[in-house]
């Protein structure tokens, strides 16, 4: 992002632009630069991560780095987990400050990504910010501005110092990576965030829409109000329908609470649990599922959901 004569900062920096304002590249890797696209993140769809997989898998580096925007940067890599079966990293960053700014991070982050890339395993996907390396399945923006916005609740891989990769925590099974790669275009999947007061309106409109499932973004543990349980039961008999927790950490409970609109409820109706996933990924695994035409999506829901 740089400098717009209509005001902001707009995408305009190529891939060359980016590695030449990082001459230390050069002393740990021979790095080409391919500009796939300009474009904000939040307009990046599932064919341009589909044809980055496809570019990769073509390519004959060693490993690839990716550079895009942060609005969906957790969404982008976490699908290229699910398609992506290759043999080279794909590591994931981007910048929190652009370069108008005073210490703008794209550079740093850039060379950690790329120190992060020599370091990893075959078929690894990461998200590298802030000298921290982060699993695509757990990584979250927390903020808007800070550099430090992403973050991990459920723990990270690694992190860069003095110039090294350390490893504090390998991913115990690679099988969610391209586990879905044969996933034609993503499925139509409501994303419902429960607000108090709520008169279940949206529900009715799922239930009358083109979607094909549905992520409920539930209060703490994975609770919601007692009026809204028989229209959400109702859904389940329509579509598969996922239980996630509003909670930045901890797992979506499965055995504790019993009362009505609770997890124990909702779960014995044929809600599905979301595990660790948030709402935003569960969205997208569920959608890939659905394209995959999965002999039982629910079931492969569950399975990969508990690996992350």
């Amino acid at each position: 992002m740089t400098a717009s004569s209509r005001g902001g900062v707009t995408p305009s920096l190529s891939a060359d632009d980016l590695v030449k304002a990082v001459p230390q590249l050069g002393d740990v890797a021979d790095i080409r630069a391919e500009t796939v696209s300009k474009v904000a993140s939040a307009n990046l769809d599932f064919e341009t991560v589909r044809n980055l997989v496809e570019r990769a898998n073509d390519s004959d580096a060693d490993a690839i780095v990716v550079t895009q925007g942060t609005d969906t940067l957790e969404e982008t890599s976490f699908l290229c987990q699910l398609i992506y079966s290759g043999t080279k990293p794909i590591i994931f960053t981007g910048a929190m400050r652009s370069p108008k700014e005073l210490s703008s991070d794209g550079p740093a982050n850039l060379y950690a990504a790329v120190l992060t890339a020599i370091a990893a395993r075959s078929g690894d996907v990461f998200v590298v910010m802030d000298n921290i390396i982060h699993f695509p399945e757990r990584v979250i923006k927390a903020s808007t501005s800070e550099l430090s916005a992403f973050q991990s609740p459920q723990g990270y891989s690694g992190y860069i110092s003095e110039g090294k990769v350390h490893w504090i925590n390998r991913r115990y099974s690679d099988e969610l990576n391209g586990a879905l790669e044969g996933a034609q275009q993503a499925h139509a999947i409501a994303l419902l965030k429960l607000v108090s007061v709520d008169d279940a309106a949206l529900l009715d409109a799922v239930d009358d829409g083109p979607y094909k499932g549905l992520v409920i973004e539930a209060y703490g543990a994975g609770h919601i109000a007692e009026g809204l349980t028989e229209k959400v039961k109702a859904l389940v008999r329509k579509m598969p329908v996922i239980l996630c927790s509003q909670s930045a950490a901890g797992p979506m409970m499965e055995r504790t609470y019993g009362y009505v609109g609770a997890e124990l409820d909702l779960l014995n109706a044929g809600l599905l649990p979301g595990k660790h996933l948030n709402s935003k990924k569960t969205r997208l695994l569920l959608s890939l599922l659905l394209g995959a035409e999965s002999g039982d999506v629910r079931a492969d829901f569950v399975r990969l959901a508990s690996l992350c």
